[in-house]
Formats: C-alpha cells, structure tokens, sequence
C-alpha cells in the first residue's frame, strides 16, 4: 500500500466519530492478542529430545579427530563400523 494511501485511510480515521474510532481499536486490538496467542502457542511447540544423539556425538569424539592439519585439512578418520 502507498503512503499516500495509508495518509488517506489515517485521515479518514481521524474524521470518524469517537464510537467508531474505539470500535476500530477495539477491532485491531482483538487481531493484534489472535496473533499473539498464535505466536505464543508456536513457541510452546514440544521439540524432540535430542539426549541420545547428543550422547552419541560426546562418544565418537576424538582427540585427533577435528584437528586442522598444516595444509588447513580436518581430520576425519575414524575406525570404520563393522558390517553384520
């Protein structure tokens, strides 16, 4: 929307009568607790526990491992698991 437009809409608020501008408030208020009721209801979303692969990344860790070499390469060498 154009700032002018949004000037003309302001103005043509401003000439409302006074029930009318608190009916508009009111309005805008109830939109503006919907979407903060929605926003706090997404920040309440239950996130998986991550403990295990957490757990699992502390026991492959290595001192080698994650070292940069002289040409700036990280070593990943591991022992290889074994196939059953």
């Amino acid at each position: 929307m154009s700032g002018s437009r949004i000037e003309d809409i302001l103005r043509e608020i401003a000439q409302l009568p006074q029930s009318d501008r608190n009916r508009l408030r009111q309005l805008l208020d109830q939109r503006d607790d919907h979407a903060i009721s929605r926003d706090r209801a997404a920040s309440l979303t239950q996130v998986p526990d991550s403990t295990r692969e957490l757990q699992w990344l502390v026991d492959q860790a290595s001192p080698v491992r994650g070292a940069v070499d002289s040409a700036g390469w990280r070593s990943l060498d591991r022992a290889q698991p074994s196939c059953q």
